[in-house]
Parts: structure tokens; C-alpha cells; sequence
């Protein structure tokens, strides 16, 4: 999970955002930031990850949300 303080631009993680994923979390905190509750993102490699993602408490995807 990641949150963000959009008033500072400050943002905390436990996770490390390095090459293909900075755009896709950069547009992500942009979604957020215009008004979008949360966006997934989910490993589309792993058999039934959108299922999993959907219907179990745990998820198996990245979740970036608003304060």
C-alpha cells in the first residue's frame, strides 16, 4: 500500500519503485490525486490474479490510495 499526503507531495512506502513501474505508479498517484478512491495494480502472469485480487481479503496486487 502506498499513501500519499497530496499536500506535501509526500508519499510512504514499504516498496521500491525502480524502472518499468515508475510511470504506472506516477500516473497512478496522478489518478489519485484527481479523485480516484484506489488503483490495483495486479501481476497479470500469475494464473487467477484478477479473481484473487477481487474475492480474498488478502489480494495479491499493489494497492495505492488517498489520505
Amino acid at each position: 500500500r502506498l499513501r500519499c499526503d497530496w499536500s506535501s507531495d509526500v508519499c510512504s512506502s514499504d516498496l521500491v519503485i525502480s524502472k518499468g513501474m515508475i510511470p504506472k505508479v506516477d500516473s497512478a498517484v496522478k489518478a489519485v490525486a484527481a479523485g480516484v478512491e484506489k488503483v490495483f495494480f495486479i501481476d497479470g502472469r500469475l494464473s487467477h490474479s484478477l479473481l484473487l485480487e477481487i474475492f480474498t481479503d488478502a489480494g495479491v496486487g499493489t494497492e495505492i490510495v488517498g489520505q
